[in-house]
């Protein structure tokens, strides 16, 4: 199955924020939001990871967005297939850094 991403609009797009799946230093896998981000001077696309934050309140769409990304089925991981904007792409995991990947032309 691939998974068709898009690149946000801005920083308030959650809609663009998918989960994908890194490997702890104990190599145990875990999960994380990641958008992506599109260089157009090194014509590289990033998979980047959306850092956390804390509300004194959620709603019932952020609670969504949280358990879509923590607990739903689809999730990105290394060696996947994408496609952004009909493109083909092979991601590439690097971690749980800020820019924790990169899409690799297919």
């Amino acid at each position: 199955m691939t998974i068709n991403l898009t690149i946000p609009t801005d920083n308030f797009d959650r809609a663009a924020g998918f989960a994908f799946e890194y490997l702890d230093y104990k190599k145990q896998p875990q999960r994380a939001e990641g958008y992506l981000f599109y260089d157009e001077e090194g014509d590289t696309m990033y998979l980047m990871k959306r850092s956390v934050s804390l509300q004194s309140s959620y709603t019932d769409a952020e609670r969504a967005q949280i358990d879509r990304i923590y607990r739903g089925a689809e999730v990105v991981r290394n060696g996947d297939s994408v496609t952004v904007d009909g493109k083909p792409y092979t991601v590439k995991v690097l971690g749980n850094y800020s820019d924790a990947g990169r899409l690799i032309p297919a």
